[in-house]
């Protein structure tokens, strides 16, 4: 097993990379863009650990809030300083709404900007899961 501090070399020839679960969003995203590591999949969270614990991943990808749970439950773990995945959420409405439209981009701004997302991602427990930054738009 290596020894990876940054993501940079998580990715390199030789580095067998764990992603959980099949299908799931680092899968997908990892499949279409690692050129060079590896890719060793589980099936389930429990399943691609356990490729990391055994030696047959030298890396697990995955969300933050899992991985802060592995490192609080096992000695040695740590968690790379840069995210390899943004997975960004969206409101969509129907063309015709354009007055709707306005109103809930005016609403999502407003509450992140008030503290309103953020106090909600600390009241629900969610561990690992930022703001996102304005929308400049």
């Amino acid at each position: 097993m290596k020894t990876i501090y940054k993501w940079s070399v998580a990715v390199l020839a030789g580095v067998a990379l764990g992603a959980v679960a099949r299908n799931n969003a680092p899968d997908l995203f990892l499949t279409r863009t690692l050129q060079y590591a590896a890719l060793v999949r589980g099936d389930t969270n429990d399943a691609a650990l356990e490729l990391l614990t055994s030696g047959r991943a030298d890396a697990l990808a995955g969300a933050q809030a899992g991985h802060l749970a592995i490192m609080e439950s096992r000695a040695g773990y740590r968690m790379l300083d840069a995210d390899f995945l943004v997975v960004p959420h969206s409101l969509a409405v129907q063309p015709a709404r354009a007055t709707g439209l306005a109103y809930a981009a005016r609403f999502i701004e407003a509450a992140k900007a008030s503290g309103l997302v953020l106090r909600s991602i600390e009241a629900s427990g969610l561990r690992g899961v930022r703001v996102a930054p304005p929308s400049g738009g």
